[in-house]
């Protein structure tokens, strides 16, 4: 399954304050959606684990996480696209491809095997673009 977390509208009207938050206190929309679906992963992973443990009369077997989660983390500025885990303002294109539907051709790719390392990728590229 694919998801796409996307902020429309004029200069000034909040959407980097939705999608970042407002600090450490304040949580934007991609860190709770982070947290969230690494949330529910785990939870299936757990189910899924009870489940065989119950097909196998009760002996328990630790199931390794079967999940990859990957993001790609791109700006649309004055229809510019830029790669934020590239860093130094890195252009890429938007396109429909027959495999992907639509994607971000030349975008870098970021795994992550939980939340946090996840959220640390995020601020990474963040950071960077900010300081190119």
């Amino acid at each position: 399954s694919n998801a796409a977390l996307v902020a429309f509208g004029a200069t000034n009207t909040g959407k980097t304050y939705t999608l970042e938050g407002g600090g450490q206190d304040e949580e934007g929309i991609i860190s709770i959606a982070i947290e969230s679906l690494f949330e529910r992963l785990y939870k299936k992973q757990k189910a899924k684990a009870e489940e065989q443990s119950r097909r196998r009369g009760g002996k328990k077997r630790f199931q390794a996480f079967d999940f990859t989660v990957q993001s790609r983390y791109v700006e649309v500025y004055d229809e510019k696209c830029v790669d934020l885990y590239a860093g130094g303002g890195t252009q890429v294109e938007v396109a429909e491809t027959a495999e992907e539907g639509f994607t971000v051709i030349g975008a870098q790719v970021r795994s992550a095997p939980d939340a946090a390392g996840l959220l640390a990728a995020y601020s990474a590229g963040r950071a960077e673009y900010a300081a190119s």
